[in-house]
């Protein structure tokens, strides 16, 4: 390739770089913006008007990005990161003090990071299709996480499942409870009982 060409190649990749810089700049704009408007009226009752306003974009321009507040809520969370290395502390746990230090981590990323996106996902989820079917699989997922965990313990399949279910379930209740219903729990007490759930879980049929 001639000198010119080179420069003209490298112009290129410069503004594809840009473009795609001021592509993630406008992105999360977007979702700051919403997720702001959905904690101050609610996800019902937000428009993209609303979000539009708040990000002092025009609607086209969400619209390039987004179809519906519905994707920018499900992009926000899915955005989280965090999952995977609490979710190894847990199976690596050895003993108790382990399992508390792997639940307290668990806390904190669900309590004070997370939870304000599920307040969000619950009311979106009654009144939009995509929403609950990402939040039904979402469960399910870790319901199959936990259950591995469980059996890997040494708890039989079809009880592991039933545990897991359940044990999932109250987790997802949890978090929507003590940040939006008003529960005001001690750390350390619940971080204790959620141990003493799992531990529970793990024992044999009938004990």
């Amino acid at each position: 390739m001639s000198p010119a060409g080179e420069r003209a190649s490298r112009g290129s990749d410069s503004k594809s770089t840009l473009r795609e810089m001021q592509k993630e700049l406008t992105r999360k704009l977007v979702i700051d913006s919403a997720l702001r408007v959905f904690s101050e009226r609610g996800y019902s009752a937000t428009t993209m008007d609303d979000i539009a306003e708040a990000a002092q974009l025009n609607r086209g321009t969400i619209y390039l990005h987004f179809g519906n507040k519905a994707e920018i809520l499900l992009t926000a969370i899915k955005q989280m990161t965090g999952l995977r290395p609490l979710h190894e502390a847990l199976d690596q746990a050895a003993d108790r003090a382990e399992l508390e230090r792997a639940f307290g981590r668990m806390y904190d990323f669900w309590v004070e990071q997370s939870a304000p996106f599920w307040v969000h996902v619950r009311e979106a989820a009654a009144m939009d299709a995509s929403v609950n079917e990402w939040l039904l699989h979402l469960v399910q997922t870790y319901s199959q996480r936990t259950q591995e965990f469980l059996e890997h313990r040494g708890v039989e399949t079809e009880l592991a499942r039933a545990r897991a279910f359940l044990l999932q379930n109250m987790w997802v209740e949890f978090i929507y409870r003590i940040r939006d219903g008003g529960a005001s729990l001690d750390r350390t007490a619940t971080i204790v009982a959620l141990v003493d759930f799992y531990e529970a879980a793990l024992r044999p049929a009938g004990h």
